[in-house]
């Protein structure tokens, strides 16, 4: 494997380095001395390539240069995308809170006993009077309250006084304030009945105003034709990732069978709507400008599935991931699927450099690597004659892939792991991609009724089907470890085993050539 080829992979890889640089040393440098040191190796870079670029010493020492400013860049768009940085953050402020008011920029989100939502702080009210603020927090009322209601973008006057979100009081407990903090969230507030208000009406008409409205739209259609709670509420996970609904029980069920992965609308969704796409318009493949048609149609259609389930942060990771396999294809047939991974990585981390450290964003680019990198190695080791047997081999084949490269990461987060998710996986990666299909078919169908009741309840026949089979895997013995506590060291021995996997199979004579 040459290197010259995967200049994306260097680059997001430098760019990398730079940011968790950010995360870990934020005191190192300024961002005023940042942003000098930036300047000086562009006017460096500059010089080295376009002037003196003939000599191979020389552009050796440009590429060094050119590496240093992306390494600078990554550190510096986490000094500048940190908002408690800001000298109008709330995090700023030693003032006691009276009352703020805020706006509203997520869709509700139902808890076992609240409603959740998210809030952007416009101003707080002091002993002083009103005074300009800004930051996000979580909001929470009480379920007799009818915050599910309200638009995105209302505007909310709120009595009391948000609290910093606390740290972990366990050893080995989950850091939900840390978890936070990598999304510019600091604080949370419990807002009492007859406390709050709305003062202004949403006046936002973007792109997330009507994601939002799209999102509602969409469970609602779910919630008319699809029967049942239990039913309903995977229906709602796989298709638009609202899990809401699902209790407890269900949730313990998926996780022990390793199918929590389809409860999140990820890679995994996008990858099997992007398959069918692939198939259906393969037609055009050889026409003139057949290609370019592809690309452009499943461009339309990934975003359009992305609005539509109110562009969450994992569905515009993996919809952005494939838009950059969509537009590769045509440009050059050649082009390394890695190559195209790590400039859709690249580009996401320019937008949000905190997702770095998003679990989601790890295990969705993880996966998909090693899909690409083990499965047809892994296929090879065997060669079913019968198809049904063949196709029962595929789907292994993906699971433990994705199970291999992933397995650092998921032992590290999660600190279990499902003995059984090949047995889970051979009915729930099929399943999930007929009612994430048969879902968005209800969706487009549902101003047909008869059509819409008699698919609604398909969906719910085979959820409830699923769901048993799961609840089957969950009794049986040893289904599941846990208690799985990795250190950061043997996080990295996982993944050297993993690597040392690949090479082995990779240096097979029955390697594909």
């Amino acid at each position: 494997m040459r290197w010259i080829p995967y200049v994306m992979v260097r680059i997001v890889a430098v760019f990398a380095g730079g940011v968790l640089t950010g995360i870990y040393f934020p005191t190192l440098v300024s961002v005023n001395d940042a942003t000098v040191f930036l300047t000086i190796f562009a006017v460096a870079y500059y010089i080295l390539w376009l002037v003196l670029s003939r000599s191979s010493p020389i552009r050796l020492v440009s590429g060094v240069v050119g590496l240093t400013i992306i390494l600078i860049g990554g550190y510096l768009s986490i000094l500048v995308r940190d908002e408690s940085r800001q000298p109008e953050s709330l995090v700023q402020n030693s003032e006691p809170v009276l009352g703020y008011r805020v706006k509203l920029i997520s869709a509700a989100e139902e808890k076992e006993n609240s409603w959740k939502r998210i809030g952007r702080v416009l101003a707080i009210r002091i002993a002083a009077g009103w005074r300009v603020c800004d930051g996000k927090l979580n909001l929470y009322w009480p379920k007799t309250e009818a915050v599910d209601e309200l638009l995105y973008g209302d505007i909310l006057i709120i009595k009391g006084s948000p609290q910093r979100v606390a740290g972990p009081q366990n050893p080995n407990e989950f850091d939900y304030r840390l978890f936070l903090t990598y999304r510019n969230i600091f604080h949370q507030h419990y807002v009492r009945q007859r406390e709050w208000a709305v003062v202004e009406k949403s006046a936002d008409r973007g792109p997330s105003y009507y994601a939002a409205h799209a999102r509602v739209w969409t469970t609602g259609v779910i919630e008319r034709w699809v029967r049942g709670t239990r039913e309903r509420a995977i229906v709602n996970a796989f298709v638009i990732g609202v899990t809401d609904g699902i209790d407890d029980q269900l949730k313990q069920a998926y996780a022990a069978g390793g199918a929590m992965h389809a409860l999140a609308v990820s890679g995994l969704h996008v990858s099997i709507l992007y398959g069918v796409l692939l198939f259906l318009l393969r037609p055009l493949e050889r026409r003139p400008g057949g290609p370019w048609i592809i690309a452009v149609v499943s461009l339309l259609v990934l975003w359009m599935y992305a609005f539509v389930t109110g562009l969450p942060p994992s569905v515009l990771r993996a919809v952005t991931m494939f838009s950059f396999v969509a537009i590769a294809k045509p440009i050059g047939r050649t082009t390394s699927i890695i190559n195209t991974l790590a400039a859709s990585a690249f580009f996401l981390l320019l937008y949000d450099p905190f997702l770095i450290l998003s679990a989601g964003f790890q295990l969705s680019y993880l996966a998909v690597l090693g899909i690409v990198l083990l499965y047809r190695p892994i296929y090879n080791l065997l060669e079913p004659s019968w198809a049904c047997v063949d196709w029962l081999w595929q789907i292994t084949c993906v699971s433990i892939a994705a199970q291999f490269a992933t397995l650092a990461v998921t032992l590290y987060y999660f600190h279990q792991f499902p003995i059984y998710f090949l047995l889970a996986n051979l009915f729930v990666i099929p399943a999930s991609s007929i009612i994430l299909l048969g879902g968005i078919l209800l969706l487009i169908v549902s101003p047909l009724p008869w059509f819409a009741a008699w698919l609604g309840t398909a969906l719910q026949t085979l959820v409830y089907v699923l769901n048993e089979a799961l609840f089957w895997v969950e009794q049986l013995p040893f289904r599941l470890i846990t208690s799985i506590t990795p250190t950061l060291l043997q996080g990295y021995c996982i993944g050297g085993c993993v690597i040392a996997i690949y090479l082995l199979l990779r240096t097979r004579k029955f390697y594909w050539s």
